[in-house]
């Protein structure tokens, strides 16, 4: 009972902490299950035979699966500057927030605000795009016994990690400087050779297992780099260099970020974003979101709590801070809402209710917008009609890949 009520509590306090990037990061996978043009997406995918657009879909969520997942160190120099923390304490701050993104509390403070482990949430997105790839492909059948059997197969891993950490010592892997690049560069090898050597009339059967595969290797790699990173209290070497991996970590994954978002813009203004599928274009903008709420909202409360709570230090600048954090924040999500709202809705009085809703006839309206396009009368136009099946949204989606 005691287990599960600690269940709980750690669920409450990672929604509250931070629900916005968790919606955020299961946003767009969702509306791929639930609206019926994500179904169109998801076809399109494997509809050509292009494993190029279906490797950059996996590299998107191994990296939205990165963004949930790493540590925000350059937050943690954030927040020393605004609220005056001494130098010295950078690493105990990132020792204790090492604990509860790890769920691994070493201090009974620090269970105060224990969270779930964040490399479940880091998961979270793809597996629910698994869900669309086996729902769309194979049916609800297949997608619910893909569920259980990532389940099983998950719980597993975490049943056996104590194991590995017994009887492989993964802790010498903190001292390798460049082993996380060359596991990461590994999964993404083996995606690609997958997808390329696996062409054909199967290729959704290959594009499902390569994203289940995807859903694993990554799992295990957060599973691994949070075991090696279960040092002793008072090794300062290896706290180091834990400090520098993920700060510099945390500054790789913000560059690709902001980089990737220049160059959707700049594919946009060309014309050419459509070569991008809507997938990866999607994640890669939730990823985006994602770290820059986490470096200046969401952290920034985390380390407020965890100096109120963690270290025991009641002063009213952290409590403060945290006010002016929320504040910040919710005038920030206003001011993007409505910088992105531009059709507000205006009301017109009307004098004349017969005559504001008296309506051309088809035959009328379609001769005034010739007669304006015309330049001289004899003069050839012409005139495209493209027609997409379904609603509004699958329509829209139909046209921009098929005829864009």
């Amino acid at each position: 009972m005691e287990k599960l009520l600690n269940l709980v509590e750690s669920i409450f306090d990672t929604i509250k902490d931070n629900g916005l990037f968790i919606f955020l990061a299961v946003l767009f996978p969702v509306l791929l299950y639930k609206v019926g043009a994500g179904q169109e997406i998801v076809l399109d995918l494997a509809y050509q035979n292009d494993e190029n657009k279906v490797f950059f879909a996996v590299a998107s969520f191994l990296f939205l699966g990165l963004s949930i997942w790493c540590i925000p160190t350059i937050s943690i120099y954030i927040f020393k500057f605004f609220n005056k923390v001494p130098s010295q304490k950078v690493e105990a701050i990132l020792d204790k927030l090492l604990d509860l993104y790890n769920a691994k509390p070493k201090s009974n403070n620090v269970r105060k605000i224990l969270q779930i482990p964040v490399r479940y949430l880091a998961i979270i997105p793809w597996i629910i795009f698994v869900f669309s790839l086996t729902n769309v492909y194979f049916g609800k059948g297949i997608m619910i016994i893909t569920g259980i059997v990532l389940f099983i197969i998950i719980k597993v891993l975490d049943s056996y990690s104590s194991l590995l950490t017994t009887t492989i010592d993964t802790k010498f892997l903190q001292f390798k400087k460049y082993w996380e690049i060359l596991a990461l560069a590994v999964v993404l090898l083996a995606e690609y050779f997958i997808l390329l050597f696996g062409k054909g009339e199967r290729f959704t059967y290959v594009v499902t297992f390569a994203n289940i595969l995807g859903v694993l290797l990554s799992y295990l790699f957060f599973l691994v780099k949070e075991n090696s990173e279960d040092y002793p209290d008072g090794d300062r070497r290896k706290m180091k260099m834990i400090h520098r991996k993920t700060f510099y970590t945390h500054i790789f994954l913000l560059i690709i970020a902001v980089g990737t978002m220049i160059t959707y813009y700049i594919k946009q203004v060309n014309g050419t974003i459509n070569h991008i599928s809507p997938i990866t274009i999607g994640t890669m903008v939730m990823s985006f979101y994602i770290l820059i709420i986490e470096l200046f909202f969401t952290s920034q409360i985390l380390l407020a709590n965890i100096m109120l709570k963690g270290f025991d230090n009641k002063s009213f600048r952290f409590r403060l801070y945290k006010v002016i954090i929320v504040a910040f924040a919710a005038g920030w999500v206003l001011l993007l809402f409505k910088s992105t709202n531009t059709h507000a809705i205006n009301k017109t009085q009307v004098i004349n209710d017969k005559e504001y809703y008296k309506r051309q006839t088809i035959e009328d309206h379609f001769e005034n917008w010739y007669q304006q396009r015309v330049p001289k009368n004899g003069d050839s136009l012409e005139v495209y009609l493209v027609s997409g099946q379904g609603g509004g949204s699958r329509a829209g989606i139909l046209v921009f890949i098929k005829y864009v």
